[in-house]
């Protein structure tokens, strides 16, 4: 099976030439146009189905209709369970292996250093892309890749250029970017940033991201690219796996409204590792929204 993202977009253009655009979508609209940044106040998105899909709205509204745009691009209901073995299977033959991060969220965290030792004990060599750093700071983590540095010293680095930084920042899972780093060093993957710290805007961020990962994959044609990042920059407005476009695996970590209704209904054999929704987007098993922890 092709797990390749494949839902279109739909682009207007021209939204962006009045403050007063008003801009109906059925999937995805130019992002930039719903951001106050961009310089597009009072635009409209409307869906056609007015029940939200996103089960913990939060935020500023353009956040809002941000997050919703990924939980209507899950999916809503699952396909069917997929085990280890036709992961891995469907891993050798892919080019980007796409981890849905919630920052925080210390049970998630396990189960992704999990799934990363099943990967690494098939034998899957990797490049490993980190929203926990930045572009800028490459060189220190090469440094500390070559153990020419503790991760101490690397965090220290870090944190001195970005006080914000991911290996110390309380507010984040930083045990878990650290163990990132360290496993990384251990197992001789190639690490590198998604995008600069400190952020830029965020429509901004997810074309420098996706950049990024092209320039990645066209510099190492033979690699495959395992992505952690905030998950709702997979899916929805931030397009990530769409404008990336090169053969995926995406697992996500929050269950939108209508999967959490279709979870209740499932019953899946012990020997699937993940549940696969009818877009395409993989849930490790068993199902435990991330937003709920």
């Amino acid at each position: 099976m092709n797990l390749l993202y494949r839902r279109r977009s739909h682009l207007d253009r021209r939204a962006c030439q009045s403050h007063n655009v008003s801009v109906r979508a059925t999937t995805t609209v130019l992002f930039a146009c719903l951001l106050h940044a961009a310089g597009c106040a009072g635009g409209a998105l409307q869906w056609s189905d007015t029940r939200g899909q996103d089960p913990l709205p939060t935020g500023p509204r353009y956040l809002r209709l941000y997050k919703e745009s990924h939980f209507r691009a899950l999916g809503d209901r699952f396909e069917r369970g997929m085990t280890e073995t036709e992961f891995l299977q469907q891993l050798a033959q892919t080019r980007v292996l796409y981890l849905g991060d919630h920052h925080a969220n210390r049970s998630l965290h396990q189960t992704m250093l999990a799934l990363l030792d099943d990967i690494d004990r098939a034998g899957q060599r990797y490049h490993l892309a980190l929203e926990c750093i930045g572009t800028e700071d490459e060189a220190v983590v090469d440094r500390f890749l070559t153990g020419q540095i503790d991760i101490e010293a690397l965090a220290n680095a870090l944190e001195e250029r970005w006080p914000d930084t991911w290996l110390r920042r309380g507010s984040v899972d930083s045990a878990f970017y650290r163990a990132l780093l360290t496993r990384a060093k251990r197992y001789g993957h190639p690490v590198f940033a998604l995008e600069p710290t400190p952020r830029l805007p965020l429509y901004q961020r997810d074309q420098a991201m996706a950049r990024t990962l092209l320039q990645r994959a066209r510099a190492h044609a033979d690699a495959l690219l395992v992505v952690i990042v905030g998950e709702t920059h997979l899916l929805g407005h931030g397009q990530l796996v769409q404008r990336v476009a090169l053969p995926n695996l995406a697992v996500c970590a929050s269950l939108s409204v209508s999967l959490r209704k279709d979870a209740a209904r499932q019953v899946f054999l012990p020997q699937h590792r993940f549940a696969l929704t009818n877009a395409d987007v993989l849930f490790s098993l068993p199902l435990e929204d991330a937003r709920a922890d």
